[in-house]
């Protein structure tokens, strides 16, 4: 129906936690703070704004979380783009949602660790679609915002962040 319970949310925040301990009542506090209309459910909406904008304030567990998603992808955007071009037939920067989760699942199956399908699903989710319905390479790419760790911001080889 478009929208997840405390609980489900909970579940799936927990499977994404690429190694980041959270209790389901830490996961479903963070649902509470993002349920900016309080009824009990998160919408599109509100998942969105909590996990794009770097101003709102979400849990660092969260924001290690989705840092760590974004870490990834940027890591591997070479083979990413790759990915896309084979897609991109007609050479427009532009391909169907469906060929976008099948560069994703590609590039996912070369990652140490691997995006789960709830962590696909919310990058799908969260994508800028052309008018059209498709999906553009460069408007993803500027999508992504890398945050350095503070042991990252001392290696010379780290990732330089988005503006």
């Amino acid at each position: 129906d478009g929208f997840l319970n405390y609980d489900d949310f909970a579940n799936s925040v927990k499977e994404m936690a690429l190694g980041v301990p959270l209790t389901h009542e830490d996961a479903v506090a963070v649902a509470r703070a993002i349920d900016y209309d309080d009824n009990g459910r998160i919408n599109i909406l509100e998942f969105h704004a909590a996990f794009s904008r770097p101003d709102l304030s979400v849990t660092e567990a969260v924001s290690e979380v989705v840092q760590g998603i974004t870490r990834s992808l940027f890591t591997h955007m070479v083979v990413l783009r790759h990915a896309f071009a084979y897609f991109d037939n007609d050479n427009t920067g532009t391909i169907s949602v469906e060929n976008f989760r099948s560069a994703l699942g590609a590039v996912n199956s070369l990652l140490p660790e691997p995006l789960s399908a709830a962590q696909i699903q919310m990058i799908t989710d969260g994508l800028t679609y052309q008018p059209d319905g498709s999906v553009n390479f460069e408007d993803f790419l500027s999508s992504i915002d890398v945050r350095q760790s503070p042991q990252q911001q001392s290696s010379p080889a780290a990732a330089s962040p988005s503006p």
